[in-house]
């Protein structure tokens, strides 16, 4: 059975003001002056705000929405706050920040072209799922384990260079590639685990960026990840 409008719609703005809450707290703090280390604990704050306000406004089922998204939110604020601090540490800040926002993109692009089949997992957060254990988590411990080797080793390898203004154009061509592909597809692809399911009333799509790729949501991915 499909949900209705007044089941996902205020989902949708939920998970919007609980992520862009603490982002834009951190970023008026970071403006004003204030030390990295404030400006997190204030946007962490927004966590207890958000619950709070969905409570208040007498959505119980947006509870877990809200601070998942919050959270993310929080996350991606520590991420610019690193950013903003050392040359140093600015690539890991747009990797944190990416990662983050990527997330929540997956509910928000979900919510919009394909709301009927909205729910937590529409984060992925919990995708590659493989009995007992997550094949991305592990994939995301891996990589900041060779980040941090890599860091210690070869420190001037991690510095803000020509490479990674290369690696943002493609995390930000990669991001864009794929929620085009949930635009045009639509209700045609449901994400299961960060895989694609098949349905029988689903239609095949050719159009958009179908046109250039059998597999766009997983061009996208590809190309984010590298």
């Amino acid at each position: 059975m499909g949900r209705t409008r007044a089941d996902w719609l205020p989902e949708l703005w939920v998970s919007v003001g609980s992520y862009f809450s603490p982002v834009i707290v951190a970023c008026l703090l970071l403006l004003s002056g204030q030390s990295g280390l404030r400006v997190v604990v204030f946007a962490s704050s927004q966590l207890l705000v958000a619950i709070a306000g969905v409570k208040c406004a007498r959505l119980p089922g947006c509870v877990l929405v809200a601070a998942i998204a919050c959270v993310l939110g929080i996350v991606s604020s520590a991420g610019i706050c690193l950013m903003c601090s050392d040359n140093e540490l600015f690539c890991v800040g747009a990797y944190i920040t990416a990662l983050s926002f990527f997330h929540f993109s997956e509910y928000f692009t979900t919510a919009m072209w394909n709301p009927h089949r909205l729910s937590l997992d529409s984060f992925i957060l919990n995708h590659s799922r493989v009995i007992v254990y997550s094949v991305y988590h592990i994939a995301v411990v891996a990589s900041s384990i060779e980040y941090g080797l890599e860091s210690w080793l070869f420190p001037q390898m991690k510095l803000f260079s020509i490479f990674s203004r290369v690696g943002l154009v493609l995390v930000v061509c990669g991001q864009l590639f794929r929620q085009l592909a949930m635009f045009a597809a639509r209700s045609n692809i449901s994400e299961s685990h960060f895989g694609i399911r098949s349905y029988k009333e689903e239609k095949l799509v050719t159009w958009g960026v179908y046109a250039l790729s059998r597999h766009p949501s997983y061009v996208g991915w590809f190309y984010w990840s590298i």
